[in-house]
């Protein structure tokens, strides 16, 4: 006589950024508001890991996640590649990270050096990416990742656009 498992409603955060293409510093803009010029500093990576170490702390369950295309964009990947972009990566605890088509510009080797730079405790998936048999690339990555909240199982499964990596990476 089996008895099947009681699952309960649980509430979580999802702490998700991506798309950060190497932008670290952050920039002076002015914006306008109600018709009135008004300047200000925005982005740069290290409020974002400020942020994002915030809310991991202030917010019931948090997931936090990286959906790809850290690299490309500004002239710290022009000058340095991907290694400050892995440096800001892993001042933060992420869930789970997947591959942004970027991450494919400099071929198997620079995808090879963001992955190997990346703090261990950081899990790579991806379930449409496969690497060749043999490839530098094969067993970086994980399709999917499960983890645990509030005594809940939670799948988290990485996806990449094929038709847009294919397209826009080089």
């Amino acid at each position: 006589n089996v008895t099947e498992p009681i699952h309960k409603a649980i509430k979580t955060t999802i702490i998700h950024i991506n798309d950060h293409h190497s932008h670290l510093a952050s920039e002076s803009k002015s914006l306008y508001f109600n018709g009135k010029k008004t300047y200000v500093k925005m982005g740069g990576f290290p409020r974002v890991v400020t942020k994002i170490k915030d809310l991991q702390m202030s917010e019931i369950n948090p997931i936090t996640l990286h959906a790809g295309d850290m690299i490309q964009g500004t002239l710290f990947y022009t000058l340095f590649k991907s290694q400050p972009d892995i440096e800001m990566m892993n001042q933060i605890k992420w869930d789970a990270v997947t591959l942004g088509n970027h991450e494919f510009d400099d071929g198997d080797e620079g995808l090879k050096e963001i992955l190997d730079g990346l703090d261990e405790s950081i899990s790579v998936i991806s379930a449409n990416v496969v690497a060749q048999c043999g490839s530098m690339l094969a067993h970086l990555w994980e399709p999917y990742k499960i983890i645990e909240r509030d005594g809940e199982k939670i799948g988290i499964i990485g996806l990449d656009i094929g038709q847009k990596t294919e397209v826009s990476s080089r």
